[in-house]
C-alpha cells in the first residue's frame, strides 16, 4: 500500500512539475504556426500484412440466413461505395465464432494502403451524417498486427491512470493521445502542448521506430477528451 501511495505521489509530482514548466513558457512570444495537411494516423508499416486492412464493427448478422456471406458483402460493399466510391474491396470475413445476439466484426482487406487511408479518413463524416449507423454504434478502425494492438492497449491504460490521477488532484490539464503518444495541454493555454516524458510513451516510441511505422500527424484517437 506504502509502495502504491509513493508511486502515485510520483506521478502526481511529474504532472504539477511539467505543467509549471509549460506555464513558465507562456511569457515568451510565440511564433505564428503554419498549418499543414498530412494523412492519417495509419499505426502499420506500408508493406505489412495489415497495411490495407480495416475492422468494422456492429454491422448486423443474420446467423441463420443461408446467404449469410452474401448479406456481409453487399453490406460492406455499400458502406465503403458511400464513403468512398473509388475504394474496392478484395475480401472480407466475420472474426469470432457465432454467437447469438452478438454481432461479430468485420475484417476487410482494400486493394492498397492509400484507399485504407482515405476510408478511414472519411468514415467518422459519413457516419455521424448516418442514423442507422449511429443507432448502430458502427465504425471503423485500422486493422492492427497483435503486437501493435498490445502496445495500443498499454497506452489507453496509462492515459486513464494519468487521467484518474490529475482528476483526483483536481488539475486543470488535458490528456490524450496522438500519433502514438500521450500529451498533455494546459486547459489555461490549448497551444502549448507536449508530449509527457513517461517511461510508457518511451517504449511505445521504441515499439514504432524499431518497425519503421508510418505515423501521421493530425489524427488523435478517440482518447481525446478534456478534463476539468
Amino acid at each position: 500500500m506504502q509502495d502504491e501511495l509513493s508511486k502515485k505521489n510520483e506521478q502526481i509530482a511529474a504532472l504539477h512539475q511539467i505543467i509549471l514548466l509549460m506555464q513558465q513558457e507562456k511569457a515568451a512570444p510565440t511564433p505564428p504556426r503554419r498549418r499543414e495537411s498530412y494523412a492519417p494516423t495509419i499505426n502499420e508499416p506500408r508493406n505489412d500484412a495489415y497495411s490495407n486492412m480495416i475492422v468494422v464493427t456492429n454491422i448486423p448478422e443474420q446467423i441463420d440466413a443461408p446467404n449469410e456471406d452474401e448479406l456481409d458483402k453487399a453490406a460492406i460493399n455499400n458502406l465503403i461505395k458511400n464513403i468512398d466510391p473509388g475504394v474496392e474491396i478484395d475480401s472480407l470475413a466475420r472474426m469470432g465464432r457465432k454467437t447469438n445476439g452478438k454481432k461479430r466484426s468485420i475484417k476487410v482487406k482494400l486493394q492498397s494502403n492509400q484507399q485504407k487511408k482515405a476510408v478511414l479518413s472519411k468514415a467518422p463524416t459519413y457516419i455521424k451524417s448516418n442514423p442507422e449507423l449511429l443507432k448502430n454504434n458502427t465504425f471503423i478502425n485500422s486493422m492492427r498486427s497483435p503486437e501493435s494492438h498490445r502496445m495500443q492497449v498499454k497506452l489507453q491504460r496509462r492515459l486513464n491512470e494519468l487521467r484518474k490521477d490529475a482528476k483526483e488532484s483536481k488539475m486543470d490539464v488535458r490528456l490524450y493521445i496522438q500519433r502514438n503518444q500521450i500529451h498533455l495541454n494546459d486547459i489555461s493555454n490549448p497551444e502549448k502542448n507536449g508530449i509527457l516524458n513517461d517511461a510508457v510513451n518511451e517504449e511505445v516510441a521504441a515499439f514504432y521506430k524499431q518497425h519503421n511505422i508510418f505515423r501521421g500527424r493530425t489524427q488523435s484517437t478517440t482518447s481525446d477528451f478534456e478534463m476539468h
